[in-house]
């Protein structure tokens, strides 16, 4: 499944839904261009001809998990840090921390950290996976999320 990843744009023009639809793709991912009018991290995103991807908005970057640390203590404490942070905004359970970011690749270690670290978690399973599989479990849940139409600009 093709996702639509958009992460560093200043803006979205309102067609985006239409033009990903147009590729066969039914999703959006970004983490710019979106003002106060985006309370969620995840919404329907509504073209002018009422063509809809279902969207994820990284509100504090594509890199939020970028460089964990392999002390377990020190990367609990940043997760649980994140997930308390990016839960005020989500409408599901599934929160996206990205490993790697722009030109900084995923740390070749992470499984080994993900391991370590749902040993000392409470509430929270970190699950080492793809956007598509993320969209999928988003889709879930679609019938409860807010829409917004047209242009998104910060």
């Amino acid at each position: 499944m093709a996702e639509g990843y958009l992460p560093d744009s200043f803006g979205q023009m309102a067609q985006m839904p239409q033009i990903l639809n147009g590729f066969g793709i039914d999703t959006a991912i970004f983490s710019r261009g979106v003002g106060h009018e985006v309370t969620t991290t995840e919404f329907i995103w509504q073209a002018p001809d009422g063509s809809e991807v279902l969207t994820l908005y990284m509100p504090y970057g594509y890199g939020t998990g970028v460089n964990l640390p392999s002390e377990v203590n020190d990367c609990v404490r940043r997760i649980e840090g994140l997930v308390n942070k990016l839960s005020l905004m989500s409408t599901t359970n599934y929160l996206l921390l990205m490993n790697g970011t722009d030109h900084v690749g995923p740390q070749p270690n992470l499984s080994e950290i993900i391991k370590k670290v749902n040993e000392k978690l409470e509430g929270v399973v970190l699950m080492h996976s793809t956007l598509p599989v993320l969209m999928d479990k988003l889709k879930q849940g679609i019938s409860r999320l807010p829409k917004f139409r047209g242009e998104l600009r910060s």
